[in-house]
């Protein structure tokens, strides 16, 4: 462990314990109960007051509001929310399972991500990519799932729909209720018990893409790092919004990229790739210029002319938004390159996995 977190060491588990029983108090539960599987006492502020839409929105992110005040105001007439799926999933998908086993013999380290919706894996489809020449069936996965199959360690989804960036720092425990700049709207207790229980030796985060940040972009890389430090390990990813420029809700900033442009990065990629270098993934470039080599499909005409603007194939998309087991997999083929190339994981000997001689 790195020296910037070793000095934290001791005084971090006082702040954890304060802020846990500061966000008990005022979430009126007990602390034994902490992050139990109560319902939450506290009323949460409608969705419409948290996702207005304004006259200066695209159409697509206008379209994205609506989505989120629907899924939003789903889980304020069910908390906490209890990792189901929504009902157009159901009978796709199994009944949910945070965590996927490990199968590693030397390694029993454990993956923890944390995210909103593209991190549980809303959208996930039928899908079948050949890998080492065998057939691997993807379906209905999201990328921890795949991460784990890649790197053998047992992985944990903690990912939440509709949750901000500051909602998902506080169920995480980076940030307390003192910290909050916006409505506690979404809040899995369930899961942040989980979580605290279940903290990760490598950290894996993808937060923002439904705001919580104001459009500032250091207040998301300091609510990154408080997640990080939080969780103690200096071996965690940062990884990109893979929504197309000038679509985000995240980021009401950003313009969509003339044609020609290609897969430079948005003012918030660039923040972001400035702040945490090289564990920080453009997932969104990452998808574009090897998306759709890594998931097995063939270019098609406009798939070149939506890279020529910045955009991911939408055989990579369930929707405007979301990805499907193709880019699923091909986004956890991305964070499993990158993690080699940092060291975070080694294949075993015996591992017939054989990702590209040179990592992306």
């Amino acid at each position: 462990m790195s020296n910037v977190f070793q000095n934290h060491t001791g005084r971090l588990a006082n702040r954890k314990a304060a802020r846990h029983a500061a966000t008990a108090c005022a979430l009126g539960m007990c602390g034994a109960a902490l992050f139990g599987a109560m319902a939450l006492p506290c009323t949460l502020a409608r969705a419409s007051s948290v996702y207005p839409v304004t006259d200066a929105m695209t159409n697509k992110q206008a379209r994205k509001v609506e989505f989120q005040k629907a899924i939003a105001w789903d889980r304020t007439d069910r908390l906490p929310y209890d990792h189901g799926y929504d009902d157009w999933y159901e009978n796709l998908r199994e009944e949910a399972n945070r965590s996927y086993t490990g199968v590693s013999a030397t390694d029993q380290r454990e993956i923890a991500c944390w995210g909103d919706s593209m991190t549980e894996g809303i959208g996930s489809s039928e899908a079948s990519v050949k890998l080492d020449g065998d057939d691997l069936d993807v379906s209905f996965m999201g990328f921890p799932q795949v991460l784990q199959k890649l790197t053998g360690l047992k992985t944990y989804n903690f990912g939440v729909p509709a949750a901000t960036s500051e909602e998902i720092a506080l169920m995480q425990g980076g940030l307390g209720l003192g910290d909050l700049h916006e409505a506690l709207r979404v809040f899995d207790a369930k899961l942040a018990y989980e979580g605290s229980q279940h903290p990760g030796d490598i950290l894996i985060l993808e937060i923002g893409s439904n705001g919580g940040w104001d459009n500032k972009y250091k207040r998301l890389a300091n609510q990154y790092k408080a997640m990080i430090e939080h969780a103690g390990c200096d071996k965690y990813l940062i990884v990109g919004d893979t929504d197309d420029p000038g679509t985000s809700i995240g980021d009401l900033r950003q313009q969509a990229f003339e044609a020609g442009t290609g897969s430079g990065e948005t003012a918030w990629e660039a923040a972001l790739h400035k702040t945490f270098g090289d564990r920080f993934i453009n997932m969104r470039v990452y998808l574009i210029e090897h998306g759709l080599e890594v998931a097995g499909l063939e270019e098609t005409k406009a798939d070149r002319d939506m890279a020529s603007r910045g955009c991911v194939s939408e055989q990579l998309r369930a929707d405007w938004t979301h990805l499907n087991s193709y880019g699923y997999y091909a986004q956890a083929m991305g964070i499993y390159e990158r993690g080699l190339r940092l060291g975070y994981w080694l294949p075993e000997a015996d591992d017939p996995l054989d990702v590209a001689a040179k990592l992306r």
